[in-house]
């Protein structure tokens, strides 16, 4: 069996000496002689040696795969003892964790920031071009790779940015996924509640980074009658109730229009009723449950049918 390679070019390397037919000719000399050389499709025994080790593709020089790396980009190369590549390519990696997780009240919303995480190098156009710099003398040929290479990246991967999750006992709920580091929501959501955010790609969590994350807590609602505790009808009168009967207010903020109030009639048994019947003599309880941003308060008022 034969090992064939063809020199094509001049017997001299020279800016003079070069030729300007681009490289496919000596690919049909390589073919033509082949042609005439290889008559079987012969399997070669590996010699003593030379290992089989997995690597990650598109990496350069060559890199081991981490953890995170699909399978569809593991390719297995042979190398010659002691030649192994020995780090892990980053690609894929676990990203880092943001920092200093903050969480700032404004009005009715919620305003979450961090500290962002350096561009991944797979990302930064800068470490692209010069870790593969060395594989191109064409510069053209150099960007059209690493245009192609980060099209690769974000069809697997995505953007990369930052999941925002909130935690409740033992429930977990994803927010939303952002390229900013901040992002504001509606006060009611998170009130009461641990905030988590990880580093992540818009495509691909297996890699997310370690959580970091805050409880963010509110005042407790004020919430207030806005008619007496107490309130003594006669029977067969006709009771009405208030347009009004309950305000919440939160840190000093009127949040009557964006609480629930939930109103509940029971009577002196403690059952639930549908209204106040003052055709009979009764005392009715009134339970108003009003909840605003996760908290809660509850008012009571006593309604009684008398002679």
């Amino acid at each position: 069996q034969y090992a064939l390679s063809v020199w094509y070019g001049y017997e001299r390397i020279d800016p003079e000496y070069f030729t300007r037919f681009g490289n496919r000719r000596h690919t049909h000399l390589y073919q033509t002689i082949g042609q005439g050389i290889f008559q079987d499709n012969v399997s070669f025994s590996r010699p003593s040696g030379v290992n089989s080790v997995s690597i990650e593709k598109n990496t350069f020089p060559a890199q081991l795969p981490s953890p995170y790396t699909p399978d569809d980009m593991i390719v297995s190369e042979l190398f010659k003892d002691g030649t192994e590549p020995v780090e892990v390519s980053q690609r894929f990696a676990q990203l880092p964790a943001p920092s200093n997780l903050k969480v700032e009240t404004s009005g009715n919303q919620v305003q979450i920031s961090w500290d962002p995480i350096s561009t991944p190098n797979y990302y930064d156009n800068d470490w692209l071009m010069s870790n593969y710099q060395s594989l191109f003398r064409n510069n053209n040929y150099l960007e059209n790779f690493i245009a192609e290479l980060r099209d690769k990246n974000s069809s697997i991967l995505g953007n990369y940015g930052y999941n925002i999750y909130i935690e409740n006992n033992d429930n977990t709920e994803f927010v939303a996924f952002t390229r900013e580091n901040q992002y504001t929501g509606s006060r009611a959501k998170f009130a009461n509640k641990t905030i988590v955010v990880r580093s992540a790609y818009a495509k691909f969590d297996d890699n997310m980074s370690e959580a970091i994350q805050t409880k963010y807590e509110t005042e407790e609602l004020d919430a207030i009658l806005n008619i007496s505790n107490e309130e003594t009808i006669t029977i067969d009168s006709i009771y009405e109730e208030p347009t009004n009967p309950v305000s919440v207010f939160l840190d000093n903020n009127d949040v009557t229009e964006e609480a629930t109030i939930t109103k509940t009639i029971y009577d002196e048994e403690e059952n639930t009723v549908p209204e106040i019947d003052t055709t009979e003599l009764q005392t009715y309880t009134i339970r108003y449950q009003i909840e605003y941003s996760g908290l809660q308060a509850t008012l009571t008022r006593k309604v009684h049918i008398v002679e």
